[in-house]
């Protein structure tokens, strides 16, 4: 019974040890993080596609607002529609001198088609066998009703008329040869 206490004693404590390292841990890589960022601060740039967002924010003045506001939004304007069409022109050529990927999977996907398409001439034959089967059991069906029909015919007496029996035997014998 001691045993057992002190060793889920012990597995508590081990797990509270590994989530206290694991903290520390995080904390020290927080530490470094802010550290390097503080010392690189002055070295980092704004990133390109930022600057050109910045570039076309134009600061106003109250006071060039309220005498200029007709002619700042049709030059705002105008700087919108310059940056979009430089935009525009940009990823036309970019498509145009973009040279494409070839396609990893390309002949993964050309053998799921051939397996489909073999899979499918497979399934097409074997229903077509199957009607073909079904066809003649059918022929065969009406072909035998037809000649028990004649089979089943009695003379006066009740005895079997042996000229159908003989014709279907000779017919028999033709088809044979």
């Amino acid at each position: 019974m001691v045993y057992s206490q002190r060793r889920n004693y012990n597995s508590y404590e081990n797990k509270k040890k590994t989530i206290k390292r694991k903290i520390v841990h995080n904390i020290k890589l927080k530490k470094d993080y802010y550290k390097t960022l503080s010392k690189e601060g002055s070295n980092l740039k704004t990133p390109d596609f930022y600057q050109e967002i910045f570039e076309k924010d134009v600061p106003i003045d109250k006071e060039e607002n309220d005498n200029n506001n007709d002619n700042d939004t049709l030059n705002e304007k105008e700087i919108d529609i310059d940056t979009s069409v430089k935009k525009k022109n940009n990823r036309k050529n970019n498509k145009i001198n973009q040279k494409f990927k070839p396609n990893p999977f390309h002949k993964a996907l050309h053998e799921r088609e051939r397996k489909k398409f073999d899979n499918q001439a497979k399934v097409e034959a074997a229903e077509k066998e199957r009607k073909m089967r079904n066809q003649e059991k059918e022929k065969y069906h009406s072909q035998r009703k037809h000649n028990q029909k004649k089979f089943m015919k009695r003379n006066s007496k009740g005895q079997p008329l042996m000229k159908t029996r003989i014709d279907h035997l000779l017919a028999k014998i033709k088809e044979q040869k």
